[in-house]
């Protein structure tokens, strides 16, 4: 009997381990910025909706193909005469085969394939377009999350320095050191900060319902993100960024592709001036009963047609001349928006630049400001206790410390944010290891 208790005494402390383990392994697992992407790319409707798009055009460029092969038909007629006069028959029938190929239209179905290629192509980009946007947002609001847990601890923080300094200031005005007045700018400016930190938290929550919206998935309370850590400083030649901005950006080649497709239209349409030409072959059976009063039948059991023919029109009341007009103009339009998108981009390349360079200087200044603050109010918080410095001093000392601590804050996370917008406009997935990668090819 005792062994069996010790048994299980032993089992259950086991079991309880494994569930504690379990449970200890859960809460130390944190989401990733990795998986945070890998679920937007994975949930996200807008990317669903031109994946569909890509595969729609992507059938319809296949159907096009169409057009260079034959076209095979099967026909069968059967009739029934109630009156009927030799050499007729009462009943017949007949099977035919038939199949057909152009040879020739003017290369209307060639440039049309070519059309309908690049319409695919372009399908294509924008939907990798519409990823990288993704990316770029999930990006963006990962990082306002942690922005937001940071901001709450720096307000906790401020908090729990003005909780301090009440105590010290509730003990100096019992002792008569301090006058009410002093006490009170405390409690104020307590009151005051317990307001931003449940703004802060309110702050946090909003953050968290973006960033599940982006990755379309519900976060649980307390849940943990993993911290990001900026790279060291990237050198950026602004000449090879816009070069490869020009041979990566998806915006870019969806824009080249909607402009090959028009000019393979207008080249289609120039096709209606030109002659057709086209071959069919055709094999029928025929059947039938008896003739009239049971002679033979007259008609032959079987028959082959082939047939060559080719048209050409001369005059269509300027359809063709137009329609080959308007797909031109198109063309030319699209040629249009092309360069306007390569300037807005180019733009977009150097704020993004600009932006990085700003954030990085923005991270030394503020560190340095945060060592400087922190310095500051040890310093005021010393003077105060020994009665140097006023209260209004060290409310002075810690407003500054908070405020420093949150633009080192909005300096780091917009620093992580600025090199998220250079791989958007780039569309490369690390930066970093990009710039590297060529460095090592060069």
């Amino acid at each position: 009997m005792k062994i069996e208790r010790y048994l299980l005494i032993l089992t259950s402390a086991i079991f309880s381990l494994i569930l504690l383990s379990g449970t200890y392994n859960c809460k130390a697992m944190a989401i990733t910025l990795e998986e945070s992407i890998d679920l937007a790319l994975k949930n996200n409707h807008e990317i669903k909706k031109y994946r569909n798009i890509s595969n729609a055009q992507k059938s319809r460029a296949a159907s096009a193909w169409s057009d260079f092969l034959p076209k095979v038909d099967l026909g069968y007629d059967y009739d029934k005469h109630e009156n009927f006069v030799a050499p007729l028959t009462e009943e017949s029938s007949t099977f035919a085969a038939s199949a057909s190929i152009n040879l020739f239209n003017g290369f209307r179905d060639y440039f049309s394939l070519k059309s309908s290629v690049s319409e695919y192509d372009a399908a294509r980009y924008m939907a990798r377009s519409v990823e990288a946007d993704t990316i770029l947002k999930v990006k963006g609001r990962y990082f306002s999350v942690l922005r937001s847990q940071d901001n709450v601890v720096v307000k906790k923080d401020a908090v729990s320095l003005l909780e301090r300094q009440r105590k010290d200031a509730e003990l100096f005005y019992s002792s008569g050191l301090i006058a009410k007045n002093d006490l009170l700018k405390v409690e104020v400016e307590l009151a005051s900060a317990r307001q931003e930190l449940l703004s802060a938290e309110m702050g946090l929550n909003i953050a968290l319902r973006e960033l599940e919206k982006s990755i379309g998935m519900k976060t649980e309370e307390g849940e943990v993100f993993e911290s990001v850590e900026g790279p060291n400083e990237l050198i950026f030649d602004e000449v090879s960024m816009v070069s490869l901005m020009g041979e990566r950006r998806s915006e870019l080649r969806y824009m080249r592709s909607k402009l090959n497709a028009a000019r393979y239209t207008a080249r289609s349409e120039r096709g209606g001036y030109l002659p057709s030409l086209d071959l069919s072959y055709t094999y029928y059976r025929f059947g039938e009963d008896d003739a009239f009063e049971g002679r033979p039948a007259p008609l032959f059991d079987d028959d082959e047609r082939i047939l060559l023919s080719a048209s050409w029109n001369l005059f269509d009341g300027f359809k063709t001349w137009n329609d080959m007009n308007a797909a031109r103009y198109d063309a030319e339009a699209a040629s249009e928006d092309l360069m306007n998108v390569e300037e807005e981009l180019k733009l977009q390349l150097q704020a993004a630049l600009e932006e990085y360079k700003i954030s990085f200087n923005m991270i030394n200044v503020a560190q340095t400001a945060v060592d400087q603050a922190n310095e500051n109010y040890r310093i005021t918080e010393s003077q105060f206790k020994q009665r140097v410095a006023a209260t209004s001093d060290l409310l002075d000392a810690r407003f500054i410390l908070s405020r420093a601590k949150s633009e080192l804050n909005n300096a780091r996370f917009g620093l992580l944010l600025s090199i998220a917008k250079i791989e958007r406009v780039i569309e490369v997935e690390n930066i970093s290891n990009f710039l590297k990668g060529q460095q090592v090819s060069q």
